[in-house]
């Protein structure tokens, strides 16, 4: 069997497996109850505690219970105590994270399994890692976190612990050759400020607009400064906006990279307005190397993801969904 030991433990350990979970599971790809495809097999024949088993895998309430708490924790810090209690369009956000949590969930049994399939193993140290990290988590809970926990233990805890970071290895070495070469020009941010002017469904009202930037364009070129004809013709307020390659339609982003530094661009139509682009500066380079690593990222996922749901294919999910809708979310 492949082992690793060059992985870094610390006890934020858990909390950030959960972000990268969640960074690396497409929205698209949340359960909404029974997959159309009987991707999720919904069955009884579950022990007490048991609240999916996929392949040779389970997950208890106490596990669900602990990924639940550590994500709401998450969520807060982010973005504050209230946020468990908002509401969009009508739907709790607390909602859609639990829904979220049970993917994460899968998502980490899933790669477990591929982990064994692709023959990789935790060496001595990581499961010494996996004991600290365990041991720490569990001295830090008072009597009534363990409670609502479900009376977790520390040998759990472990148990959850030794999933996580084989996961993380996994996640590793199918992104360990992924090419991190970025150009600067590949990595460039170029920051715009805008016209648009919006044209209604008749002909006349997409003239008028066109009109409007003609006139634009021509006081720019009397010297107007382009701040001061946003505030007269723009639709939208003043702001910088930042792009890279790939953020713009096709037809706005070949005249905008092309920019110089004052320059503006040929009146653009968009689909219900016309735009007129300003280069602040073609390369902010305070960004470049987060874009570079932001690219590398993607990079990464992409290549994960292509691989994980070619395996995910060959895996069934069967899921208490009862004892998950019963289990209190709600978690201090």
């Amino acid at each position: 069997m492949k082992t690793f030991n060059k992985y870094i433990f610390n006890n934020r350990y858990f909390s950030t497996f959960i972000l990268l979970i969640m960074l690396i599971t497409p929205v698209g790809a949340l359960l909404t109850g029974c997959s159309t495809d009987d991707k999720v097999v919904l069955t009884t024949g579950f022990g007490n505690e048991e609240i999916m088993r996929i392949g040779d895998l389970d997950c208890s309430t106490q596990e669900a219970l602990l990924y639940l708490s550590d994500t709401k924790k998450e969520y807060a810090k982010l973005y504050g105590a209230d946020i468990w209690s908002v509401s969009i369009n009508g739907v709790y956000v607390k909602d859609n994270i639990k829904t979220m949590v049970l993917n994460q969930i899968i998502k980490t049994k899933v790669m477990n399994l591929m982990a064994a399939d692709m023959g990789i193993a935790l060496d001595e140290d990581s499961i010494k890692g996996a004991k600290v990290l365990a041991r720490d988590y569990y001295e830090a809970l008072s009597d009534a976190d363990k409670a609502k926990l479900g009376n977790i233990t520390q040998e759990k805890l472990e148990e959850i612990y030794q999933e996580k970071i084989l996961a993380g290895l996994l996640y590793q070495e199918l992104t360990n050759d992924i090419n991190q070469e970025i150009s600067d020009d590949e990595a460039r941010t170029i920051v715009l400020k805008q016209i648009y002017v919006s044209y209604g469904q008749n002909d006349t009202d997409k003239v008028d607009a066109r009109t409007k930037c003609e006139e634009a364009v021509a006081q720019f070129g009397e010297g107007v400064p382009f701040e001061k004809l946003i505030g007269q013709y723009s639709e939208k307020e003043e702001e910088s906006l930042y792009y890279q390659k790939g953020d713009l339609p096709e037809s706005m982003e070949i005249s905008a990279f092309n920019l110089g530094q004052g320059e503006i661009s040929d009146i653009i139509e968009g689909n219900d307005g016309y735009y007129i682009l300003y280069c602040v500066n073609p390369n902010d380079l305070s960004v470049t190397e987060s874009t570079k690593a932001e690219i590398i990222e993607n990079r990464k996922r992409e290549a994960f993801d292509e691989k994980y749901e070619a395996f995910n294919k060959t895996v069934s999910y069967y899921i208490n969904m009862e004892l998950w809708d019963s289990i209190d979310y709600e978690i201090n």
